[in-house]
């Protein structure tokens, strides 16, 4: 038996799979990488937990952020037919702020709610938690979003509301939208 595989021999089955066996060996990276790394993390974490302002804290630590609507599909070509096609008209808009996204839905709510309808969104991105406060008229009501960053608001009425998103150290107030306009 011969221990390296010398293309000019005929294969021997031990030592392939001895260099088999070496050849899935994982080395640990270098000590001062990996004292690196778990210190960039440790600056990191620290700032992260003594940065962040508890949602609904006071109003000057939170930084105002415009949001960008970048989608509406009520403006979107219809779908085409067939399955995509039936069912409950859904209408979604998705703005973009400073590495976030929210998407939102709005769709007529089940029968028999007659001109009633359902909003429902999904902040997608770093924060963890936060609220959203809806405002339709006189109606005001706020919920905080899931840990998956979603929430949803039920039994609207056909006019206009605003919403208002506050994350750790951040807010923003989107446009009015009409639940009842045409293409939702």
């Amino acid at each position: 038996m011969t221990e390296s595989l010398d293309p000019d021999l005929p294969p021997d089955d031990e030592a392939l799979a001895r260099a088999l066996q070496r050849s899935r060996l994982l080395h640990d990276a270098p000590d001062a990488l990996i004292e690196r790394a778990i210190a960039l993390f440790d600056t990191r974490a620290t700032a992260q937990v003594a940065a962040p302002v508890a949602p609904g804290g006071p109003a000057s630590a939170l930084r105002r952020l415009v949001a960008a609507l970048t989608f509406d599909s009520a403006g979107a070509a219809p779908l085409a037919f067939g399955r995509r096609g039936r069912g409950q008209p859904v209408r979604q808009l998705l703005y973009s702020v400073e590495g976030r996204d929210i998407d939102l839905r709005l769709m007529p709510a089940p029968p028999p709610a007659g001109a009633r309808w359902r909003l429902a969104g999904q902040v997608l991105g770093p924060d963890r938690q936060g609220r959203v406060e809806l405002v339709q008229g006189d109606l005001r009501r706020e919920a905080a979003w899931d840990e998956l960053g979603e929430f949803a608001f039920d039994d609207l009425g056909p006019e206009a509301c605003t919403l208002r998103l506050e994350g750790e150290d951040w807010s923003t107030e989107l446009p009015a939208v009409e639940p009842g306009a045409p293409g939702a």
